[in-house]
């Protein structure tokens, strides 16, 4: 999954659905990954919220660094899914 932000780490209706559906996913058993950012790194760069393994990539101003940022969270994900 790909979201803009992420409920618990902000509130908001879109991030509470995006949280749920992937709650709801687990608890069906199945594997989710979720790649969001992490304004001003104040989140972990990775952990496991209610079984949603959560990858945090920084968000810089620069166009370019954010691309960089969620291209390089992309790869992580995916080469723990081939692991």
């Amino acid at each position: 999954m790909l979201s803009d932000f992420f409920y618990p780490d902000t509130d908001g209706g879109l991030n509470r659905v995006v949280f749920e559906l992937g709650r709801g996913l687990v608890q069906r058993g199945h594997r989710v990954a979720l790649l969001t950012r992490n304004p001003e790194l104040r989140f972990p760069e990775r952990e496991t919220v209610c079984g949603l393994e959560v990858f945090r990539y920084p968000w810089p101003p620069s166009l370019y660094g954010q691309m960089l940022g969620l291209w390089r969270a992309c790869t992580q994900v995916l080469q723990k899914a081939m692991a």
